[in-house]
């Protein structure tokens, strides 16, 4: 199985074109189902979190930090 993981802020502009350009690029792997996207929201004050949790996608999951913490901190 391949995990990436994607810290993001302030995204809602292009999240959602980037998870499905990223998706398409995966499925046509030997991949190709075995996989999951994991954005870590750095507490956007934007829609980013809702843009990815509307998307509803089963190898798809967003996760939200409670504070602005940096990427570093996303990516742990």
């Amino acid at each position: 199985m391949l995990s990436v993981v994607i810290p993001a802020y302030n995204e809602a502009d292009n999240i959602v074109e980037t998870l499905e350009e990223l998706s398409r690029a995966i499925e046509s792997t030997p991949f190709g189902p075995a996989y999951e996207i994991i954005v870590v929201d750095d507490h956007s004050n934007d829609r980013t979190f809702q843009c990815v949790r509307e998307m509803a996608r089963p190898h798809l999951h967003a996760l939200r930090l409670s504070r602005r913490s940096g990427s570093h901190t996303a990516l742990r």
